[in-house]
């Protein structure tokens, strides 16, 4: 990507198909299903260096999702 513009086309689709079936085999069996009601639970956290950051980014004037700049995109004049 440059200035938000592709650099080069898109994959094909079947190249995609192909790529995520390959990555999916590459899972432990038990986390394979996309359903949300597998018995199987994988446990996700948010590191605390992560919350901090978030934290940080959003208390900067304009910079986080209640910043200044946020809200104007939200509601151009």
């Amino acid at each position: 990507m440059q200035a938000g513009r592709r650099l080069t086309p898109p994959p094909a689709l079947d190249a995609i198909r192909k790529h995520v079936a390959a990555e999916l085999e590459r899972l432990p069996e038990e986390l394979r299903p996309l359903d949300p009601a597998s018995p199987y639970q994988y446990d996700v956290r948010i590191a605390p260096a992560l919350r901090n950051l978030t934290k940080v980014v959003d208390e900067e004037p304009g910079q986080g999702a209640t910043g200044t700049r946020a809200q104007e995109d939200a509601h151009p004049p």
